[in-house]
């Protein structure tokens, strides 16, 4: 190998090393760029799960608080019925 093909070679590794380079940092940036969001999803999942924890424990206190005033309201009482006949047919008795 000649000194002109040892420097040609070196050029050339040194070429193909710059851009593994430049594709290793866009890797990189990339790969940052995706744990950001998904610790920003992992955020928003923990937020979601606090809150649907929050509204079932709503849910149960508003059931037991449903159930506990229950117990103290007075059961409706039945309407009295009237002595009155409701259709024509009890007014008028044919001998």
């Amino acid at each position: 190998m000649t000194i002109e093909e040892l420097f040609q070679t070196i050029a050339e590794k040194t070429t193909n090393n710059e851009n593994i380079s430049v594709e290793l940092n866009d890797l990189m940036t990339s790969v940052k760029s995706l744990q950001g969001l998904n610790a920003q999803q992992e955020q928003q999942i923990n937020e979601l799960q606090d809150y649907n924890s929050k509204l079932k424990d709503a849910n149960s206190n508003l059931l037991l608080s449903k159930g506990f005033v229950s117990r103290f309201e007075k059961e409706p009482e039945p309407e009295p019925e009237d002595d009155k006949p409701r259709d024509i047919k009890d007014f008028i008795k044919f001998d």
